[in-house]
C-alpha cells in the first residue's frame, strides 16, 4: 500500500455507527483513511455511482431497504470500486449473500476492531486493483500471480492437481511450494467438502465465479475456511481454474461461537433450566403440531400428567439441593422409559407431561406409564440418603377426550389426582364419569364464589338428642346451597370445590358467624341457649387468626363458654401440627368444647386426644349403618365408646336411622344421638319450632 490517503464512504442510516467507524479509522497509526459519511437514503446512489472514493463501506439495513440491494446495483452498473458489507449481528448465510452481491468482503460492527478494518480495506482495494488488472490483460498473470499477497492457486481442469502456486498459498496451508504441487484440490478439502463440491460443480457457470467459503486442510491437520473465487483463464496455451482463496478462519470460527451462543441463549428461554425439558409454552407449541398431525392422519396422541409422590418430603427434610437432584434423575429416567420422538415438557415443580404419538405398532398407553413408574422407582443417591421415588400418573388421549392442551392438561391432572386418592403410585387413565365429576366441579366452581358474596348459602340445624332421656341436647350447624342454576347443592359437592378455590376460609368464618348469630337471636327471643356445632376445615385450624376470630364473635354476640362446638375430623390434626395445636388449646381456654368428628376413619391419635383435651367424640356413620346385626361395626363402636369414656370423653353417634340402631348404641353408652330417625337438618325458624317442642336435657346445658 502506498503512502497515499483511502478515501473511504460509510453508507449507513444510523449517523452514531458511522461516526464511530469513521473515528476508529482515523486512529490507524499504520495508514491514512479519509473517511466521509452517507446517511441520506436519497444520496446513497448518487454517492456510490460518482466513485469518487477507493472503497464504500455500507451497512447491511438501509432504512427500509438492504445494503445488498445497494451493492447489487452497483455490481449491475459496472462500479469497480470495491464495497464491504457492514451487520449488527451476523447469521446463517449473509456472508454468501454479500459475496454472492458482489461485496468485496463482510464485517460484523462490534465484532471487528481497527485492525480487522483496516485489514479488511486494503485487501479489498488489492484484491480489486488485482482483479482490474487481471482482468485488462492477462499477458501480466505471471508476474501478478507470483507477487499477489492473494493466495492463488492454479488447477488443471480434470483431476484439479495444482500445477501452480504462489508463495501466499503455500504459506497460508503450511506448504513449501514444491510441497503444494504434489497434492491436488480433493486432497486438500476438509471432510465432506468433496461430496458438496461434486454436487455443485456442474452448476457453476464458466469463466469468473465466487464460489463462497470452503474448508480445507493444512499440512498440519488443522481447518482453515477460505473465501474462494474461481477464475477460468488460459495460461501458455492451457486452460486452468485459478482459484483465489483469502483465509477468512477467524471470522468463519466467531461466527460459529455467535450461532452456538444464540443456540443456547434460545434453548434457555424455551427450556427449563434444572432438567433441560421444554417449559410449557414451548410444550404447547409442538404439542399442538403434534395434536394437528394425529387429527390429520386419524391417530391418537397419549398425553401423560405425571407427579411424584410425596417430593415435598424431600425438600423438607433433605433440603432443595437433594430435591433439584431427584427431579433431574427423574427427568433423565423418563426419556428412558417413553419413545425417542415423544414430547417432553416439566409443568411445575415435581410435575411432568409426556406426549405420545400412538399408531398400531405401539402398545398400549398404559404400557408406557407403567414402564415410566418402574424406572422412576429405582433408588436415587443423595449423599447420605437413598430416595426412593413413585409418581401418580394420569393419561388423557387426544382427539378422544379433546385436541387443545389447556383441555387434555385440566383431564389428564384430573385422572392424576384421581390416581392419587386411589393410593398413589398408580395410573389412572381419564374416562366418562371422571368427565361428569370434573363438568361437575368447574360449574360449581363458577358459581361458588359469586354464592359467597351473594348471600346464596344458608345455615341447616340438625339436632342431636341425649340418648338417655331423648331430649334436645343441641344442634349441628351444617352449610346449605340453594343455587339459582343448579338448586339445592349438597355440602360433599361444594365443599371440596371450595377448597380447591381458596374460598374455604371465607365460607368457614360464614359458618362461624351465621351460627353465632343464631344463637343471639334465639336467646333474645327466650329459648334455651343449646349448644351448636360448627365443622371447621384443617385450612382454617392453620391460620394464627382462627383462635382469635372465634374468640370475637363469643364476645361480639355474648355467647357463654360452652355455646360453640368445634368439630374437626382426625386429619386436621395432623397438617400443621403445632399451630393447629396452639389455635386448639386458645379455643379451650376461651371456653370452646371440642369434638372429633367422624371418629374411626382417619389417623388416630390417642395423645391429641389427651393432649387438647377434648370433650366429644362421633361414631362416623360408616360404623352405625350396619348395627346391631354387622359384628364389626359393633366391636369398632364399642371400642371408641369405651376409649372415649376411659378418657373422660362423651360420645356422640351420627347417622341413627332406626330403632334397633338407637337401643343397641344406648346399650354401648353413647350420650348423644343424632340422625334421620330423630330429625332432619332444618332452617333456623323451623330449628326454633324444635325448641319449643322440646326442653335440653340437664347434662347438656352449657355453664350460664
Amino acid at each position: 500500500m502506498s503512502s497515499t490517503p483511502i478515501r473511504v464512504l460509510v453508507i449507513d442510516d444510523d449517523e452514531e455507527d458511522a461516526m464511530i467507524i469513521a473515528d476508529m479509522l482515523h486512529d490507524d497509526p499504520e495508514a491514512s483513511f479519509v473517511v466521509e459519511q452517507c446517511t441520506l437514503p436519497q444520496q446513497y446512489w448518487s454517492s456510490v455511482a460518482a466513485q469518487r472514493h477507493d472503497i464504500y463501506l455500507v451497512d447491511y439495513r438501509l432504512g427500509p431497504e438492504s445494503g445488498l440491494e445497494l451493492i447489487r446495483r452497483a455490481t449491475a452498473e459496472g462500479i469497480t470500486r470495491p464495497m464491504i458489507l457492514l451487520t449488527g449481528q451476523g447469521g446463517d448465510g449473509v456472508d454468501q449473500l454479500a459475496l454472492k452481491a458482489g461485496a468485496a468482503d463482510y464485517l460484523v460492527k462490534g465484532h471487528a476492531d481497527l485492525t480487522q478494518f483496516a485489514r479488511a480495506i486494503r485487501y479489498a482495494i488489492e484484491r480489486g486493483e488485482y482483479i482490474g488488472r487481471l482482468a485488462a490483460s492477462e499477458s501480466q498473470y505471471r508476474h501478478l500471480f507470483e507477487r499477489s499477497p492473494v493466495p492463488l492457486l492454479l488447477l488443471e481442469p480434470v483431476e484439479l492437481k495444482f500445477i501452480e502456486a504462489n508463495d501466499a498459498a503455500a504459506e497460508q496451508l503450511g506448504f513449501t511450494k514444491d510441497e503444494l504441487l504434489e497434492q491436488s484440490l480433493p486432497s486438500l478439502f476438509a471432510p465432506g467438502e468433496l461430496e458438496r463440491y461434486l454436487g455443485l460443480v456442474d452448476t457453476w457457470p464458466r469463466g469468473y465465479f465466487e464460489a463462497g467459503v470452503w474448508s480445507f486442510l493444512r499440512k498440519n491437520g488443522s481447518v482453515m475456511h477460505a473465501d474462494v473465487v474461481r477464475h477460468e483463464l488460459d495460461l501458455e496455451g492451457m486452460t486452468g481454474k485459478l482459484i483465489l482463496a483469502r483465509d477468512v478462519t477467524d471470522k468463519v470460527e466467531t461466527q460459529e461461537k455467535l450461532r452456538e451462543q444464540s443456540a443456547a441463549l434460545a434453548h434457555a428461554a424455551t427450556h427449563d433450566r434444572l432438567t433441560g425439558l421444554a417449559q410449557l409454552e414451548t410444550f404447547e407449541q409442538r404439542f399442538a403440531a403434534m395434536a394437528a398431525e394425529a387429527v390429520c392422519e386419524e391417530t391418537q396422541l397419549a398425553l401423560y400428567f405425571i407427579d411424584l409422590d410425596r417430593f415435598h418430603t424431600v425438600n423438607e427434610t433433605l433440603g432443595p439441593a437433594a430435591g433439584d437432584r431427584l427431579l433431574v434423575t427423574v427427568a433423565q429416567r423418563l426419556r428412558e422409559a417413553f419413545p425417542p420422538d415423544a414430547l417432553f415438557g416439566r409443568f411445575a415443580g415435581d410435575e411432568f407431561l409426556v406426549a405420545v404419538a400412538l399408531d398400531a405398532a405401539t402398545p398400549e398407553p398404559e404400557a408406557f406409564a407403567g414402564l415410566a413408574r418402574a424406572v422412576i422407582a429405582a433408588p436415587v443417591e443423595t449423599g447420605d440418603y437413598s430416595l426412593y421415588p413413585s409418581c401418580s400418573i394420569g393419561i388423557a388421549i387426544c382427539p378422544d377426550h379433546g385436541d387443545e392442551l389447556s383441555s387434555l392438561l385440566r383431564l389428564a391432572e384430573a385422572a392424576m389426582m384421581r390416581a392419587k386418592a386411589y393410593g398413589r403410585n398408580r395410573t389412572q387413565m381419564f374416562d366418562a364419569r371422571m368427565g361428569r365429576e370434573l363438568k361437575d366441579r368447574l360449574a360449581i366452581g363458577a358459581r361458588l364464589r359469586r354464592a359467597v358474596q351473594s348471600d346464596e348459602l344458608d345455615l341447616y340445624y340438625q339436632p342431636f338428642f341425649d340418648a338417655l332421656t331423648g331430649r334436645l341436647a343441641g344442634f349441628e350447624a351444617l352449610a346449605r346451597w340453594d343455587s339459582p342454576e343448579l338448586g339445592m347443592v349438597s355440602p360433599g359437592r361444594f365443599i371440596p370445590v371450595a377448597e380447591q378455590l381458596g374460598l374455604i376460609l371465607d365460607i368457614g368464618r360464614w359458618v362461624l358467624n351465621e351460627a353465632c348469630r343464631q344463637m343471639r337471636s334465639w336467646r333474645d327471643a327466650g329459648m334455651p341457649l343449646l349448644p351448636v356445632a360448627v365443622n371447621v376445615s384443617a385450612v382454617q385450624l392453620q391460620q394464627e387468626d382462627f383462635s382469635p376470630y372465634v374468640a370475637a364473635l363469643m364476645r361480639r354476640y355474648r355467647l357463654p363458654e360452652g355455646a360453640i362446638e368445634i368439630e374437626m375430623t382426625e386429619s386436621a390434626l395432623l397438617v400443621n401440627p403445632e399451630q393447629v395445636v396452639a389455635n386448639l388449646k386458645a379455643l379451650r381456654h376461651a371456653g370452646v368444647r371440642l369434638s372429633i368428628d367422624d371418629f374411626g376413619t382417619g389417623f388416630s391419635s390417642l395423645s391429641y386426644l389427651k393432649q387438647l383435651a377434648i370433650a366429644k367424640l362421633k361414631i362416623d356413620r360408616s360404623f352405625v349403618i350396619g348395627l346391631p346385626e354387622n359384628a364389626n361395626d359393633a366391636a369398632i363402636a364399642n371400642t371408641i365408646v369405651t376409649i372415649a369414656h376411659q378418657l373422660g370423653m362423651t360420645v356422640t353417634a351420627e347417622g341413627v336411622e332406626t330403632p334397633s340402631q338407637r337401643e343397641f348404641l344406648c346399650g354401648l353408652g353413647c350420650e348423644y344421638l343424632q340422625g334421620y330417625l330423630l330429625g332432619r337438618p332444618v332452617p333456623a325458624d323451623e330449628a326454633e319450632q324444635v325448641m319449643r317442642r322440646s326442653g335440653p336435657s340437664r347434662s347438656s346445658r352449657p355453664p350460664a
